[in-house]
């Protein structure tokens, strides 16, 4: 109860008027925007389809560009600063090797990454040591021509902003030729990530938009959306007749 007392020198007393009791409702709403938190989080996980084959790769592409690299006319480290392709940017984590992780141009350094004898990218990754893409633009496409990786074991793994893509393959030979993926939602950075040491190449990289819509909410994500829309619109309706029945000391 709160008293508020006239500002003139009589004596007569102003009625007491009670404040809203509103920290119920106010609860309720936290507790609704914190499940939306939850859905809006689970409904932007990404999901991603994955291609071996790069016709069927662009077959589900919208629009792409094709990086080859072949404007470079001399060897070019991106191992200890990171280096800008143009649409997109190469850098390695600290302490990678100088001897690898270089855009190689012709003449070639060495024929274990050689893709079709033209400038490419020569890749040495290892545990802690990773190659991070960082493209000016969001992007829901990806793909490449490789020669070397996940030769005999996984021995490296790929995650777009922090999502992991499974790769396909054997287990006992995931060596890759071309590797693509379109995903169901947009992201600006791939990594790969080092398991063991791997020595590749990669030429002829193509990024883009894919066909692909964002993925429909599944039922009972909207139940729960719808839930927690309910919740903060009754937390209002409740908050604002609590207001009412204070203002007319009810």
């Amino acid at each position: 109860m709160t008293t508020i007392r006239p500002t003139c020198s009589a004596t007569a007393q102003v009625p007491a008027r009670r404040r809203p009791a509103t920290r119920p409702a106010r609860r309720t709403a936290i507790a609704s925007l914190a499940i939306l938190a939850t859905v809006a989080a689970t409904s932007a996980r990404a999901e991603f389809t994955v291609f071996d084959d790069r016709t069927e790769f662009l077959a589900a592409t919208l629009q792409t560009a094709t990086e080859s690299f072949d404007g470079w006319v001399k060897d070019t480290g991106f191992h200890t600063s990171a280096v800008d392709v143009g649409a997109f940017t190469l850098s390695m984590t600290p302490g990678a090797g100088t001897i690898y992780n270089l855009i190689d141009a012709p003449p070639l350094t060495s024929n274990s990454t050689n893709i079709n004898g033209s400038t490419h990218l020569m890749v040495f990754t290892d545990t802690g040591i990773d190659l991070t893409f960082s493209f000016d633009q969001p992007i829901t496409a990806f793909g490449a021509d490789f020669k070397g990786i996940n030769d005999e074991f996984e021995r490296t793994q790929f995650s777009a902003d922090g999502s992991f893509i499974t790769v396909p393959g054997e287990p006992v030979n995931l060596q890759l030729t071309f590797f693509g993926f379109t995903s169901d939602t947009p992201f600006d950075s791939l990594t790969f990530h080092g398991v063991r040491n791997d020595i590749y190449g990669i030429d002829d990289v193509t990024f883009g938009t894919a066909l692909r819509v964002p993925a429909v909410p599944e039922p009972g994500t909207m139940a729960m959306l719808g839930l927690g829309l309910a919740g903060v619109a009754m937390a209002r309706r409740r908050a604002t007749g609590r207001v009412g029945q204070a203002v007319t000391g009810a």
